[in-house]
């Protein structure tokens, strides 16, 4: 089954729940040329809906053409090294601009309909274009209020885009709009003309998308869901100590490997960079999945003049080398050849005590998402 296919009901099905989302730049930026949305957007993307639950997602054209030039900035940053391998290789292979921002669109226009993701152009002659500009003047929300500033054009065109989408809805307590930004100007100006409609909201990330499906569609309790946010983090907290060694045991060996210029590999602790989503209930415990977060770093050559060495060629060389830095102040210093991410979807419970605390966390099974060094192409576990 597809992502359009999961995230869209067939119209014969009636859901309790419609939504329609859009998505701003920041909610799905990647650092990467060739993938339009980052690892954990595409997984809320793809990831099966609730059986009573319809999505159709959106992105502004403006969001899109944003993107690639982000993603063609990167590879344009490229092309220095590209042509000094070509010089060196003897191969006459320029690379123009154009060439890459119509291979970049071709990926993004590909991305976007395998995940079903929907396109709003704007409709121009439907702005109030002087309105608009009035605001530019006085620097209104979303235009920065730092007259040195030009941030705000690219968010009034999604805001007004935004509006245009939910005029052609029609909002009820079975269908609603949400708009995931963490942009203070863009978010803060739609909560004002929204304010007080009980069908359109704003969420900060895309990982929150996918609890609130669950929560609409389990119907959880409001004053639980008031100390949903307060609560969660801290009870994913508790179970570091487990997390940790779950990860070593199901990913130890993955966890240990270098990049083929790397002698050594430091892993930070994992985070959570989002509220946990809410996977369903079972009698008085609530089933969380936390998305977590793990980044690494890879040391190889170091710079070892003081002692008249210049690089480390193996394992026991460095492990001596870090040595004599440490304990007698050599310049032996480790240099980072490579960084890199691993994402984990970690599955916790709680038990609901009534009637506004949750208690007992323990935590059920852990699922690799990806594993990547910066330097090799993204890997799927």
């Amino acid at each position: 089954m597809t992502a359009q296919e999961k995230n869209v009901q067939v119209e014969d099905d009636e859901p309790h729940l419609d939504v329609h989302i859009v998505l701003d730049t920041n909610a799905i930026v990647s650092g990467s040329p060739a993938e339009l949305f980052s690892l954990p957007a595409k997984s809320i993307l793809s990831s099966e809906l609730p059986t009573d639950v319809r999505a159709t997602w959106y992105m502004p054209d403006m969001v899109r053409l944003e993107r690639i030039a982000q993603m063609a900035k990167i590879a344009i940053s490229y092309e220095p090294n590209f042509r000094k391998l070509s010089k060196l290789m003897g191969i006459d292979s320029l690379v123009s601009e154009d060439s890459i921002y119509s291979r970049i669109e071709s990926l993004a226009e590909g991305q976007m309909n395998k995940l079903g993701i929907k396109t709003i152009s704007l409709d121009y002659s439907r702005v109030d274009w002087g309105h608009l500009m009035v605001k530019s003047a006085r620097r209104k929300p979303p235009f920065s209020p730092d007259e040195r500033s030009e941030k705000g054009f690219k968010d009034a065109i999604i805001l007004e885009s935004c509006m245009q989408l939910i005029d052609g809805l029609e909002l009820w307590e079975d269908r609603h709009f949400v708009l995931v930004t963490n942009d203070e100007l863009l978010g803060g100006e739609f909560d004002r003309i929204n304010e007080g409609s009980l069908f359109i909201r704003r969420f900060q990330g895309i990982a929150e998308v996918g609890g609130y499906f669950q929560q609409e569609s389990l119907e959880i309790p409001d004053n639980l869901l008031a100390i949903y946010e307060s609560l969660t983090p801290s009870l994913l907290e508790s179970l570091r100590v487990q997390v940790d060694n779950m990860l070593n045991q199901k990913f130890g060996a993955k966890l240990l490997t270098v990049p083929s210029e790397g002698l050594r590999r430091v892993n930070d602790p994992w985070k959570s960079t989002s509220l946990p989503l809410l996977d369903g209930r079972q009698d008085d415990r609530l089933r969380w999945n936390s998305l977590v977060t793990l980044d690494f770093s890879a040391f190889g050559i170091l710079d070892f003049s003081a002692a008249g060495r210049s690089t480390a060629t193996d394992d026991a060389e460095f492990a001596a080398l870090t040595f004599l830095h440490r304990n007698y102040a050599l310049n032996v210093t480790p240099r980072p050849v490579d960084r890199g991410y691993a994402m984990y979807r970690v599955y916790w419970s709680t038990r609901i005590v009534e009637p506004n605390d949750l208690v007992d966390p323990i935590l059920e099974d852990i699922q690799a998402i990806g594993h990547r060094w910066w330097s090799e192409p993204s890997e799927r576990e």
